[in-house]
């Protein structure tokens, strides 16, 4: 009866081991879902669980509580109160984004100052814990149209959800990541210039084998080559 008992404990945490909990700024969505997929080809026993929420949102939760093996942040300022208040947690930078100015209707690339004048309702990211918000209006900031335009603004939780404000017709036009742009369905601009740009920063909470193995993978020419398909632009992954 021991022996059973034993290899039953064996088994049960190897299977617990197989499971990745993972919290992600929501701008990550939709890469890190294609990232995941091609990870799992390889590791097709690794089950990966996924939040996604703003970056502030979820650092709040984890401080709380909440239990997480990686944190995928859109700024270093939660990462880092995170490896602040967690024992044995590290991160690594991933990547930097960029902004998109989306649309139901089509959009006149070449003159993004006046189509922000002639908006009704302006969605940005809420930049009290969504590092897109802060470069949102920081880019609004630096083109001297924040005072014009503040009283048209509306704040969404995340950058998916200024995407639906969006689509849904509760403002004409939003100010959001890049990658969720391309996913939208709906009309963009890059913003190549005019703010600091988004950086994405890896925090490792839990050291177990199949974390390893996937921070691994992050590191890989394949997972740059992905990102940089949603604008999304990787350095070289730096530990911190």
């Amino acid at each position: 009866m021991k022996i059973i008992i034993i290899i039953y404990l064996l088994f049960s945490t190897a299977a617990f081991d197989e499971v990745i909990h993972i919290a992600s700024a929501s701008s990550m969505k939709f890469p890190l879902k294609d990232i995941i997929m091609e990870f799992k080809r390889e590791y097709k026993e690794v089950d990966i669980k996924v939040s996604f929420d703003s970056s502030g949102n979820l650092t709040a939760k984890i401080l709380r509580g909440a239990k997480y093996d990686l944190f995928i942040s859109a700024g270093k300022i939660y990462a880092s109160e995170l490896l602040r208040a967690k024992n044995n947690a590290y991160m690594y930078s991933l990547a930097k984004g960029k902004l998109a100015l989306i649309s139901r209707t089509k959009i006149d690339c070449n003159n993004v100052i006046d189509v922000l004048k002639k908006s009704e309702i302006l969605a940005i990211p809420n930049p009290t814990h969504a590092p897109y918000g802060s470069a949102g209006m920081g880019f609004l900031k630096n083109i001297k149209l924040y005072d014009e335009l503040k009283d048209k603004l509306v704040y969404g939780a995340n950058a998916l959800h200024v995407a639906h404000f969006v689509k849904t017709g509760n403002a004409d036009l939003g100010i959001t990541s890049l990658s969720v742009a391309l996913k939208s369905n709906l009309n963009f601009c890059v913003i190549e210039e005019g703010y600091e740009k988004p950086e994405y920063f890896v925090v490792v909470l839990n050291n177990k084998r199949s974390v390893k193995n996937f921070i691994e993978f992050l590191k890989s020419p394949t997972v740059k080559r992905m990102l940089e398909e949603y604008g999304i632009y990787s350095g070289g992954m730096e530990v911190f």
